[in-house]
């Protein structure tokens, strides 16, 4: 007799195996009636137990019922959406982020604000100010967000001016340890004080030409020597790396 109890951790919540399967046949054909899960069916489980997972769904809102007909809800494709049939495990996908590089002229100077990493991974690495975007949030807006969060300041004019992917991979074993491709933005325009220390890191501006004294991470590295002041199109690029701290 299949369990009741066995549970693989997904997404901070817990999904049965048996559960998985009802999302696959739902995912499918978006309308079952209860005796149409024949993925489910062909383990052998026994019609209650079916039941009790099923529920467990409509409950958990992954699935819901009209009539006798069961549907997948929006949170069900979501989640099916990462889901790998094959080996039934939910997959790890590179993450998207921001990173943004903040410029200012003092005099003859031209600085860059770095931030000092005050958590993992990168503890005590330099960097611009980085930050995920959020579900359903745009690009602008996270910019804004994020360098509202970690340096107190407002982002008046943001300019999209790369796209960087980095593949951090362990040098001994060839791990992907990180996989986040980077919208990059330049931001000349802002306003406000800066916090010199939040939770996560320090701020400080620094004269691009003394940047090579701090251990600045690749991708900000870069951005920082080029300025990108001439990129007049988006650019990508991608590269496999290993970063060794993290």
């Amino acid at each position: 007799m299949l369990s009741k109890s066995k549970h693989i951790k997904s997404n901070s919540m817990e999904i049965h195996y048996i559960q998985k399967l009802l999302l696959m046949d739902l995912a499918l054909k978006p309308e079952l009636y209860f005796k149409d899960f024949v993925r489910v069916k062909s383990t052998g489980i026994e019609k209650d137990l079916l039941n009790y997972h099923l529920q467990t769904l409509v409950k958990q809102e992954y699935v819901y019922k009209v009539s006798k007909i069961y549907r997948i809800s929006n949170k069900g494709k979501k989640y099916v959406g990462n889901l790998d049939f094959e080996n039934q495990e939910v997959e790890t996908l590179p993450k998207v982020t921001v990173m943004v590089g903040i410029f200012r002229k003092i005099g003859k100077s031209k600085q860059v604000l770095l931030a000092k990493r005050l958590k993992a991974p990168f503890l005590g690495s330099y960097s611009l100010i980085t930050g995920k975007i959020k579900w359903g949030e745009r690009l602008e807006d996270t910019v804004k967000r994020e360098v509202k969060e970690e340096t107190g300041l407002k982002v008046n004019k943001a300019k999209l001016i790369g796209i960087r992917r980095l593949i951090d991979k362990d040098a001994q074993t060839g791990e992907v340890l990180l996989d986040p491709f980077f919208m990059m933005h330049r931001v000349d325009d802002f306003s406000g004080e800066l916090i010199k220390t939040t939770k996560e890191c320090e701020n400080i501006w620094v004269d691009i030409k003394d940047t090579n004294a701090y251990n600045v991470l690749l991708g900000a590295k870069e951005m920082i020597k080029k300025e990108h002041s001439k990129w007049e199109k988006v650019a990508f690029k991608e590269s496999d790396v290993s970063l060794g701290k993290f």
